[in-house]
């Protein structure tokens, strides 16, 4: 039995009306620390972004002298079901043929990627961070500190790669990214020099080509003519034009404000304010935003307790350009000393989901309240299932949320859960709600110059391991996570139009090669008995499978291939 969720201000929760799914699949994917997730609804395929740490890529090391093991970009799709469909990740031409000339004996780029997103026309792009330096290099050649954006088509293959510097500034990070209406992309996050941060926008054409770049100057609560440092986190259309959220004050986001910004597609500032409350000894972060597809935008992070003892999980419901604010809520046992906050959010059917992290129970938090900032639900997953959601989405197709983050322990550990509302591993708790005050200030936007550097990228295919730790798929997607992964195994060609070869391990021995279908059923079995065979799959129709070894030992080798 489930526990009511009790509310200072308000009791709700609606069990009766809630869909009869199975429990919520959560899904574990080691090869890489996911940071965002995105939805395609018409191919209905999740994308998860984030960052992998390959020991080596295409047979390349990927080891560097000071650094370990080099960050590379994840970009990774999920069907309905969970299961992967692809995992690529990229490298810079330049140092690609550094290696294969010899010049340097192992790659030299590092990427820590912000977001992704998919395209109307299919494909991805894909912003963050990428630096080449002593750390990560030792090798002669140029080194740099950049942001950079990466277009790809529908199967991960490279369009166009771009970086993006203020000549002025050191380093810097993009955070999130959105096509406009218009089909060209506005990303957004920050550039810095020493101790100040400066909260960017950028925009470039659909070829990746500038237009303009504006840093946001956010006040100091104390003297609104003092500019403070900041970050914009996220991006999301709004009615006709494109909001944004932040933290105004980034040392160490102790004394924080929520930045709100709106600008058109040419760069107009329509509304830019930061909403803080400071002058009562409160932080209050902006972390994600989402169109309310009301008038207004719902934002989520943390606030309302004293930045000494804690923060804990906040949303909050307001028109961007009037500031004229719906509700602001903070989601706490006690308003002091325990911490929560809330990552991401987005709005489903007649209420808004929120992910993020519970510290005082550790581990992934998920909320619901409905458009008058009343809590529905509160749930707080265990650690070694789900230790922090960075992402949720609406997949809707099926009507649900999607959410994904880390879990711990492990670097490369990521972990994505469909949400059937009320059905999780764990029960909902007890969470208080309070509400707290707040002001508004004005927060200008002015335009800076940047340049941009045309540079070369690959892509790459990785292998990946998955598997289900809790709760089992939704009704209709029986799937083939009831089919070992076991060890990745060679193909060649893929995608394949007839004849399909096959490597496994060379001490593999005789076994029993299957291919099954996305659903899991059987359609070929092939009895082998060298570590290399060729299959034929003429009489397959076009479209994706899986391919399983089993030896006589009971070990398995598995693949996803594609038939032409």
């Amino acid at each position: 039995m489930k526990k009511l969720i009790l509310s200072i201000t308000t009791a709700m929760l609606c069990s009766s009306v809630l869909p009869a799914f199975a429990q919520n699949a959560v899904k574990h994917i080691d090869n890489a620390e996911n940071k965002n997730l995105d939805y395609n609804s018409p191919a209905d395929l999740y994308a998860l972004s984030g960052n992998t740490y390959p020991a080596t890529i295409g047979g390349l090391s990927n080891v560097g002298p000071f650094a370990g093991n080099l960050s590379k970009i994840q970009l990774q799709i999920l069907d309905n079901a969970l299961n992967t469909q692809w995992f690529k990740t990229y490298a810079t031409a330049d140092e690609v043929n550094a290696v294969l000339d010899g010049s340097c004996p192992h790659l030299t780029t590092y990427f820590t990627t912000g977001d992704a997103k998919t395209t109307s026309d299919g494909g991805y792009i894909i912003c963050g961070r990428v630096r080449v330096d002593p750390e990560t290099s030792g090798c002669p050649g140029p080194t740099y500190d950049h942001l950079f954006l990466l277009k790809t088509d529908a199967n991960g293959g490279v369009q166009w790669y771009k970086r993006y510097y203020d000549p002025n500034m050191q380093f810097g990070m993009l955070n999130s990214v959105i096509e406009t209406n218009k089909g060209n992309y506005i990303t957004c996050g920050y550039e810095n020099y020493g101790s100040q941060q400066f909260p960017t926008i950028i925009s470039v054409d659909a070829a990746g080509n500038l237009m303009w770049t504006r840093y946001a100057q956010p006040p100091a609560y104390w003297d609104p003519s003092i500019v403070m440092p900041g970050n914009y986190y996220e991006v999301t259309k709004y009615r006709d034009y494109y909001a944004l959220v932040g933290v105004d004050n980034t040392f160490g986001e102790v004394w924080g404000g929520t930045m709100v910004t709106v600008v058109d597609d040419a760069g107009n500032q329509i509304a830019s304010n930061v909403i803080d409350n400071e002058n009562w000894g409160y932080v209050l972060v902006g972390r994600g935003i989402n169109d309310a597809y009301d008038g207004d935008v719902a934002i989520t992070g943390w606030g309302g307790a004293p930045c000494q003892t804690g923060s804990q999980a906040m949303v909050m419901k307001l028109d961007p350009i009037s500031m004229a604010v719906n509700f602001l809520r903070i989601y706490s046992y006690n308003n002091t000393n325990d911490v929560s906050w809330g990552n991401s959010i987005v709005p489903v059917g007649d209420r808004f989901c929120v992910t993020g992290r519970d510290e005082t129970n550790s581990g992934e938090m998920y909320l619901e309240t409905d458009y008058n900032g009343n809590l529905m639900r509160y749930n707080v997953q265990a650690d070694g299932d789900a230790s922090v959601g960075n992402s949720i989405v609406f997949n809707n197709n099926a009507g649900y949320p999607a959410y994904a983050g880390r879990y711990f322990p492990g670097l490369e550990a990521t972990f994505i859960v469909q949400n059937n509302t009320g059905k999780d591993c764990k029960d909902d708790i007890y969470m208080p709600e309070y509400k707290t005050p707040y002001e508004i200030f004005d927060c200008p936007l002015k335009k800076v110059a940047f340049k941009q550097v045309d540079d070369k990228a690959i892509d790459f295919k990785m292998e990946y391991k998955e598997y289900y730790v809790c709760g089992q798929p939704k009704n209709g997607t029986t799937s083939v996570a009831k089919i070992p992964e076991g060890k990745n195994m060679g193909l060649y060609p893929n995608p394949a139009s007839n004849m399909l070869n096959v490597s496994v391990s060379n001490n593999f021995g005789k076994g029993v090669l299957k291919v099954y279908d996305m659903t899991g059923k059987e359609l070929m079995s092939h009895t082998i008995s060298n570590a290399a065979t060729a299959i034929n799959i003429t009489a397959l129709p076009a479209g994706n499978y899986i391919l399983k070894a089993t030896n006589t030992q009971g070990l398995s080798e598995r693949a996803t291939f594609t038939k032409e």
